[in-house]
């Protein structure tokens, strides 16, 4: 249950970072 919170903010981080 935590990875997958982790795994969301990360994809999030990664499609700021990008846009």
């Amino acid at each position: 249950e935590i990875q997958k919170y982790v795994s969301g903010q990360f994809q999030i981080a990664i499609l700021s970072f990008f846009y």
